[in-house]
């Protein structure tokens, strides 16, 4: 045989080896050492990483080294070669409730890069990061203290900020805190605001002046007067850059600092940003039993559209006249109702026992004019009052609006008129729309047909439905 020969021939009885000595989790039988299998494995998985609905091969030999391992060997694995069974290892130790605070700190000296897999999202990061993830939540003091003094020497992993944004720090802490704000680290400005120190707004002030967002988000956890004019000089564009979730609290944080700073943040701000901060304004002043509230709640109303339901009530009850004038408004343009159904209903609600039948042409028009979000509290409120020429606008969007969501919502509403010629319409209607429906759509429009079926007379003209 030649050398190259043998040399494949030695590489076929590898493999055969390796095959037989290390199952894949696939493979893996119930009581077998999951050790092996888990460092064949390339990734730290959930119970499920597919739409399957079966579990992660990863997961169940995961599941057996914690149900059966001693806590030494658990421990001794946490220094095993692989960097997977590693991680697994320590993933097993809390959820045993075993794995202290010195067992993480060491942990964070772990950089192997290990593969994640949650559902179908997969993610790379270092063990010492997955780690801490899985212990963060089930940290309290002193130990927590003990880790993010740790965390704070080491500017490599994420761990480091996620523990500054979400933990309060130690007095004894706070020397490094200021350091790191300085230098802008993640997470230390939000740190730094929660001692809540006359002497720390200079620094906020200014990284809030040079557009860092996790300044601004730094001035909800300390709303100190004196970083107001800063907040006065943040300019949209800046805001821009926030996350979504960073860009609520930094609005609701705003609102801690009163009623005052309305004119100074709403007005100048795009409309997704004034959204936000008039919502965080009525989280403030809904509440506030001063009189001077009423007309700030107004204005945010009638200048920028946006209401909810526990401030119109309120509203209502102190000037009724003006809040039922802003409300018609409101109904002339879709664009200032709010998103949702059930604050819409009440507002329909309250305007149509306000203003009865001269009110209702205000209502027809709405649903007119209404795009599919808010057509299916108009179409109901529109019904329930039998409003003139409601059933036309909905016999015409019925027919001609594309949303398959809109024509069940009219369809549905024309049932409570009490009308032949509209009941014929209907029937007709229906059956036309079904022909091009699907799913869900194609089996609501069939019990709108029942419906009109059980209430069939023979003088109205309708064809059996089959």
């Amino acid at each position: 045989m030649s050398i190259a020969g043998m040399v494949v021939l030695r590489r076929l009885l590898f493999a055969i080896v390796a095959l037989t000595v290390v199952p894949s989790p696939a493979q893996a039988v119930e009581g077998a050492d999951p050790v092996p299998i888990l460092a064949w494995w390339r990734s730290v998985d959930s119970q499920y990483t597919s739409i399957d609905g079966e579990e992660s091969p990863g997961w169940k030999a995961f599941v057996e080294l914690r149900d059966t391992a001693s806590s030494d060997r658990l421990r001794w694995l946490l220094h095993h070669t692989s960097p997977v069974v590693r991680a697994y290892a320590f993933r097993a130790l809390v959820a045993r409730s075993e794995a202290t605070p010195e067992d993480l700190i060491e942990r964070l000296d772990d950089r192997a890069i290990v593969r994640t897999r949650s559902g179908c999202v997969g993610r790379q990061r270092f063990g010492a990061d997955d780690s801490f993830a899985a212990m963060a939540f089930h940290l309290e003091d002193p130990g927590r203290q003990q880790v993010l003094e740790a965390l704070l020497s080491k500017p490599e992993l994420s761990s480091r900020g996620f523990a500054l944004r979400e933990w309060t720090p130690a007095p004894a802490l706070r020397g490094s805190v200021v350091e790191h704000a300085r230098m802008r680290s993640s997470g230390a400005l939000i740190a730094l605001a929660r001692y809540r120190r006359s002497e720390d707004t200079a620094l906020l002030a200014t990284a809030i002046a040079e557009g860092n967002r996790e300044a601004l988000v730094a001035a909800t956890v300390f709303p100190h007067p004196a970083l107001l004019p800063a907040l006065r000089e943040a300019r949209a564009r800046r805001l821009h850059a926030v996350e979504p979730q960073d860009l609520y609290a930094f609005h609701t944080g705003l609102a801690l600092f009163g009623p005052q700073t309305l004119e100074a943040f709403v007005a100048r701000l795009d409309t997704v940003h004034r959204r936000r901060r008039a919502f965080a304004m009525f989280g403030t002043l809904r509440e506030d039993p001063d009189p001077a509230a009423i007309p700030k709640l107004f204005r945010i109303w009638e200048d920028h559209g946006l209401i909810d339901c526990a401030v119109f009530e309120r509203l209502v009850g102190s000037d009724p006249d003006r809040a039922l004038d802003a409300l018609e408004h409101a109904l002339s343009d879709v664009n200032r109702l709010p998103d949702s159904e059930p604050c819409l209903a009440a507002l329909l609600r309250t305007w149509s026992d306000a203003r009865g039948v001269s009110g209702q042409g205000v209502l027809v028009d709405a649903l007119t004019a209404s795009d599919s979000e808010h057509f299916v509290v108009l179409a109901a409120e529109a019904a329930s009052v039998q409003a003139a020429g409601s059933a036309e606008v909905l016999l015409d969007r019925l027919r001609r609006d594309p949303s398959p969501g809109v024509a069940v919502a009219a369809a549905t509403a024309l049932l409570a008129y009490d009308d032949d010629e509209v009941r014929r319409r209907l029937a007709i209607g229906v059956r036309r729309r079904i022909r091009g429906a699907r799913g869900r759509t194609r089996a609501e429009l069939y019990a709108v047909l029942r419906s009109l079926r059980d209430r069939e007379q023979p003088d109205r003209g309708l064809a059996p439905f089959r």
